[in-house]
């Protein structure tokens, strides 16, 4: 079992579980792939289930269930997907946008990712991103136009890239940009 602390979170990853299962992409093309499934815990008595799928060209890392934790985390289970795609050299790339969580709107509160700069998601984190990323197996860290030569709107967004058979380092991206904002934003969470 891999064991990552993020922040006030930990992430739990079976060693060599996975399981098959049909995926839809952000374009609703559905793909046989794989899943690894993790779990976060956390205070307030947070236990979320999460799960890295991968399929030829792509994957994505998405909530599974919430349990018993707060509803809110309910927005995560209906979007705020971290989508990878496959790069050229076999690599896969994800960009790692933080979610813009108010815990003030709506019944629950509400947020999407938005651009993040590495102070940003150090901020949440309470330590380097970059160090955990790496840790995590992460290539390479930081804006698209950098890393990936990128000239579209986006160039500026930050993304990781890492080897397409780890599942750890989209899955701790998943939790510092979109687990710990709420976390943090929410208190005790239960």
């Amino acid at each position: 079992m891999s064991r990552i602390e993020i922040g006030t979170v930990v992430l739990n990853i079976p060693d060599g579980v996975t399981r098959e299962c049909v995926v839809s992409d952000f374009d609703g093309v559905s793909h046989e792939g794989v899943e690894v499934p993790a779990i976060v815990s956390g205070p307030g008595g947070l236990l979320l289930e999460l799960a890295h799928r991968s399929w030829d060209g792509g994957g994505q890392v998405v909530m599974l269930s919430r349990g018993n934790s707060s509803p809110a985390f309910d927005r995560l289970l209906h979007g705020c997907r971290l989508g990878i795609r496959e790069l050229d050299d076999g690599a896969d790339v994800a960009d790692v946008g933080l979610l813009r969580w108010d815990p003030n709107a709506g019944d629950q509160g509400w947020g999407n990712p938005s651009k993040a700069s590495v102070a940003d998601l150090d901020s949440v984190l309470g330590s380097s991103v970059e160090t955990l990323l790496v840790h995590a197996g992460c290539y390479d860290f930081g804006e698209r136009q950098s890393i990936l030569r990128d000239t579209s709107r986006r160039k500026f967004w930050l993304c990781a890239t890492f080897p397409s058979t780890e599942p750890e380092t989209p899955l701790t991206a998943y939790v510092v940009s979109r687990v710990l904002p709420m976390v943090a934003s929410i208190g005790g969470v239960a």
